[in-house]
């Protein structure tokens, strides 16, 4: 069954930004390769995602709750569970709101936009460093994204959202982008890693694997400081220890 026979019209649209921004807004090196949403009948939703990272073959879990996106563009997870990675493009940070004013600008000036990446592949390497460029992120090729930006220039998408929305525009547009609004505007984005935590001490077929000590200690600690913080009266530490200890109840039955 299509997706858009079995949820409500009002539904369908957040279904489909998670994707774009988890796989172009927010480049850290992990490919999303698992999407699940979820919705209720009063019309409330969650979306989970997995990607994977196929150099390290570590995964990372992004998760939305439709409750707290107020936008798609500006922090939308409620987290971002895995190992820490190396340099990111966070263009959903607050603090690139510089960067994508100016790329959605630069989607009217296509021509200004190949100028420049031609120019950039033509620095020295020295100067490339000063772009923060992450890594296994190269720059985009002219010539790869020429029909993305000819296509961003007739639609004239009339926010950053939409931009992303566009059929064709991938993590290399985005770049694209990002690179020509720090090297003509000085509007640099974001290269802050969102992943906030993990709590992955094994592996989904029951074994576990290696883990480093100061990974349990670091989630005993946070474990013991929600428990604090519930006697304290924390309803909300206290409800989620509760839905903890019930699904640790129903895998003890299992």
């Amino acid at each position: 069954m299509q997706i858009e026979n079995a949820v409500p019209a009002r539904l369908i649209y957040p279904t489909r930004p998670p994707v774009k921004v988890d796989n172009a807004a927010l480049q850290d090196g992990f490919q999303i390769y698992h999407h699940v949403f979820a919705f209720t009948n009063d019309g409330q939703w969650a979306v989970v995602q997995q990607g994977m990272d196929l150099t390290s073959s570590w995964a990372r879990r992004y998760h939305w709750l439709g409750e707290k996106v107020d936008t798609f563009i500006l922090e939308p997870h409620s987290a971002v569970c895995g190992e820490p990675v190396g340099q990111v493009l966070n263009m959903v940070a607050g603090e690139s709101a510089g960067a994508r004013d100016a790329s959605l600008y630069l989607t009217g000036k296509p021509d200004e936009v190949i100028k420049t990446l031609k120019k950039i592949t033509d620095m020295p390497g020295d100067k490339l460093k000063v772009l923060s460029l992450p890594a296994g992120h190269p720059v985009p090729g002219a010539g790869r994204i020429k029909k993305t930006l000819d296509r961003l220039c007739d639609i004239q998408p009339a926010s950053y959202e939409g931009l992303l929305a566009v059929e064709g525009v991938g993590p290399d547009t985005v770049r694209a982008f990002a690179l020509v609004s720090e090297v003509i505007y000085n509007a640099a984005a974001s290269r802050r890693n969102p992943e906030r935590y993990s709590f992955a001490h094994g592996g989904k077929d029951g074994h576990p694997y290696p883990v480093n000590r100061q990974d349990y200690d670091r989630s005993i600690s946070m474990l013991e400081n929600a428990l604090r913080r519930a006697r304290t009266g924390d309803m909300e530490n206290f409800k989620a220890l509760k839905r903890l200890a019930a699904v640790a109840a129903r895998l003890k039955v299992t």
